[in-house]
């Protein structure tokens, strides 16, 4: 990925995460980094209900992954909803994020989610900073199911 790099220290992270009120989901033991992308990029974002979303990860990483379920460990992913049913991704669109857009670089770190149990995380996840889904609900297209990647 080319762009201008911006590494993040830890005491950075931790404040935007008490404003932003939201739980960790980056890896202090490996390096945040803010790209400001030189070029558009493409990544991939797995869904059920909400194609748009900040969260992605790279379209090269998509083979690490054997199966949803190793997705979801891998990533940390919260898939119960505020019912308290599962709603594990089961869509795929590609992201087209344009030259000019800062994501962010970090690993997923391990959570234990209500009801999921504990995750390890550990998979290299990007988040577009200063996410505007009604601006940016163009940059997402649908791609398919994701079981049919994983056969």
């Amino acid at each position: 990925m080319i762009g201008a790099r911006t590494i993040r220290t830890q005491t950075d992270i931790l404040g935007e995460i008490k404003q932003r009120n939201i739980t960790n989901p980056y890896s202090f033991a490996h390096t945040i980094e803010d790209i400001t992308l030189s070029q558009d990029a493409y990544f991939v974002r797995a869904y059920n209900q909400h194609k748009t979303g900040r969260w992605m990860i790279s379209i090269d990483d998509v083979s690490s992954f054997s199966s949803v379920d190793d997705f979801v460990r891998k990533t940390a992913l919260p898939v119960i909803d505020d019912f308290g049913s599962v709603m594990k991704p089961n869509k795929m669109v590609l992201v087209k994020v344009p030259k000019g857009s800062v994501v962010r670089k970090s690993v997923a770190r391990p959570q234990d989610w209500a009801g999921q149990g504990h995750l390890p995380g550990g998979a290299t996840q990007y988040e577009i900073l200063n996410f505007d889904w009604q601006k940016m609900e163009n940059w997402f297209k649908d791609i398919g199911d994701i079981i049919e990647f994983f056969k």
